[in-house]
């Protein structure tokens, strides 16, 4: 019986601990895509001002 527990315990600990990973994965490549996008859009806005 506490081997099941113990597997059981292991096992939800791994999975918490994908799934925090992927958490903090996901929302670091989320805050790099804004922060590139966001200097992508002051890069254009410097264009615009070279043009004109």
């Amino acid at each position: 019986m506490r081997r099941i527990l113990v597997r059981a315990l292991v096992s939800g600990v791994l999975m918490v601990g994908a799934g925090v990973a992927l958490a903090a994965t996901m929302g670091v490549s989320a805050t790099s895509a804004v922060l590139f996008a966001l200097s992508c859009r002051t890069e254009i806005k410097q264009w615009d001002i070279g043009l004109i």
